[in-house]
C-alpha cells in the first residue's frame, strides 16, 4: 500500500515539475521587469521591497536582483544594470536573506564591470580600488592602463547609459496623454446612426486627422468572457506578419499570446455583425474573397507589449492571388481598417498609442478602437503607426 502511494506521489511530482519555471521563464520575467522600468520609471527601491505602483507583491531577494542586473548587462541596458546594482547596495544592510556569494564586495565588483562595459574605466577602477585583493588586483591594473581610452566627461552624456533610454514619444504616450489643451478642446463625442433606427453607437473622437474612434459599450461582459475563454483554448505565442504572410515569425517586438476565432453562429458572428453596423463596412466572412479576417484574440500579460507597427500588408487589392497567402486571406486585399475590442480592464499600462499623431487610447472594458489604415489612394497612412504599451499590473485582452 505504501509503495502504491509513493508511486502515485512520484507521478504527481514528476508531472508538476514540467510546469516549474525554467531558465527561459526567469530571463523572460527579468526582461519584462526591465522593459517596464524603461517605460514607466517606477521606483527600483520600492520594487525590490515588493511595492509596484501602490500594489504589494513578493519582495526580491539579492540573488534575484543580481539576476536582473546580469540580464540587463547582457542586453546592453547598462544604465538599468547600474541603477539596480546601486539600489541593491542600499537595500543590502536591511535584508535578512543569507547568501555567502552576495555581499557588498561582490555587488561592487559587478558595478565596476558595468562601468567597464560602458567605457568608464576610471570609475570602474575607483570602485575596485576600495576592495583590492589578489583575485582582482590584476584586473584593477588593467583598468588603470585603459584609462587613456576612457570616455571624458563631455562624451559621457552620450554613452549607452543615456542612449539606451531614449525617451521617445511612444514611451511618453504610454505614461500619459500628451495632447495639448488646444488639441483636446477640438475632440468630441456623439451618438452615431446605424441602419437600425434605435441602435446607436457611443462614439468618442480620439484624434481628428486621421480620425481615430473610440466606441463605448459595444460588447458585454458575458460576450467578452466567452471570447476570452474560446481564445485561451487555442493560444500560442504571437507572431509577426511578413509582407503578404500573416503570423510568419516570432519576434521580441510582440510579447503576447494569440488565437484566431472564425466566424460561426453565436457570439462571434454577432460581434462581427455589430462591427458592420457601427462602421458601415461589409463584414461578411467567407472562405474566399472575404470582407474580414477571423477575429484575432490577443492576451498581453505583465510586460506584454507590441512595438510600433502598421496593420497593413502592403499588398494590392488587384492582380493575381498568391498561392503563398493563407487561406483566410486569399483575395482579401489589404487591411482597409482595424477594429480592436477591449475585452477587460487593465489596472496599469496597456494603452494603444499612435506616436506620429500624439494619440493615446486607454484600455476600457467593453469599448473598441477603430481607424482606417489606408489613404483613399490605397497606400498605407503612415500616421496610423500604433503600438500596444507594456502591461504593468493585470492582463490585457483584445480582439
Amino acid at each position: 500500500m505504501e509503495s502504491k502511494h509513493l508511486n502515485a506521489t512520484y507521478q504527481i511530482v514528476t508531472r508538476n515539475i514540467a510546469h516549474w519555471p525554467d531558465e527561459y521563464d526567469v530571463q523572460a520575467s527579468a526582461q519584462a521587469l526591465l522593459r517596464l522600468r524603461t517605460f514607466y520609471y517606477f521606483n527600483i527601491d520600492e520594487a525590490i521591497n515588493g511595492i509596484l505602483f501602490d500594489e504589494h507583491c513578493q519582495p526580491l531577494n539579492p540573488s534575484q536582483v543580481l539576476k536582473i542586473v546580469s540580464i540587463a548587462k547582457d542586453t546592453s541596458m547598462l544604465n538599468e544594470a547600474r541603477l539596480w546594482s546601486e539600489a541593491l547596495l542600499r537595500r543590502l544592510p536591511f535584508t535578512s536573506f543569507l547568501d555567502e556569494n552576495v555581499n557588498e564586495a561582490s555587488i561592487l565588483k559587478v558595478l565596476s564591470s558595468i562601468y567597464e562595459q560602458a567605457g568608464l574605466y576610471h570609475k570602474a577602477s575607483a570602485i575596485l580600488g576600495n576592495f583590492i585583493k589578489d583575485d582582482n588586483k590584476g584586473h584593477s591594473e588593467v583598468l588603470n592602463e585603459n584609462e587613456q581610452n576612457d570616455i571624458n566627461e563631455e562624451e559621457e552624456a552620450d554613452i549607452s547609459f543615456v542612449r539606451e533610454e531614449y525617451d521617445d514619444n511612444y514611451k511618453q504616450l504610454c505614461r500619459k496623454n500628451r495632447k495639448t489643451p488646444k488639441e483636446s478642446l477640438q475632440l468630441y463625442c456623439y451618438l452615431s446612426d446605424t441602419v437600425i433606427p434605435y441602435y446607436k453607437g457611443k462614439v468618442e473622437i480620439a484624434n481628428l486627422q486621421p480620425k481615430i474612434f473610440l466606441f463605448h459599450d459595444v460588447i458585454s461582459e458575458i460576450e467578452a468572457l466567452h471570447l476570452r475563454n474560446e481564445g485561451s483554448k487555442e493560444f500560442h505565442r504571437s507572431k509577426l506578419g511578413q509582407g503578404q504572410l500573416s503570423g510568419s515569425e516570432i519576434d521580441r517586438t510582440r510579447v503576447s499570446e494569440t488565437a484566431w476565432l472564425h466566424d460561426k453562429p453565436g457570439i462571434v458572428k454577432r460581434a462581427t455583425h455589430r462591427v458592420g453596423l457601427l462602421t458601415g463596412l461589409k463584414t461578411k466572412s467567407s472562405p474566399f474573397l472575404s470582407n474580414t479576417e477571423p477575429f484575432q484574440i490577443v492576451n498581453y500579460g505583465i510586460g506584454g507589449m507590441y512595438n510600433p507597427h502598421y496593420d497593413t500588408f502592403e499588398k494590392p487589392s488587384w492582380g493575381p492571388i498568391s498561392e503563398d497567402e493563407p487561406d483566410d486571406l486569399k483575395g482579401t486585399g489589404d487591411r482597409i481598417a482595424t477594429w480592436l475590442f477591449y475585452l477587460n480592464d487593465v489596472k496599469v499600462g496597456g494603452a494603444t498609442v499612435f506616436p506620429n499623431i500624439n494619440t493615446r487610447i486607454p484600455v476600457i472594458q467593453g469599448g473598441a478602437a477603430f481607424w482606417y489604415n489606408l489613404l483613399p489612394s490605397g497606400v498605407t497612412d503612415n500616421r496610423t503607426m500604433h503600438a500596444g504599451c507594456p502591461v504593468v499590473i493585470g492582463s490585457k485582452w483584445g480582439e
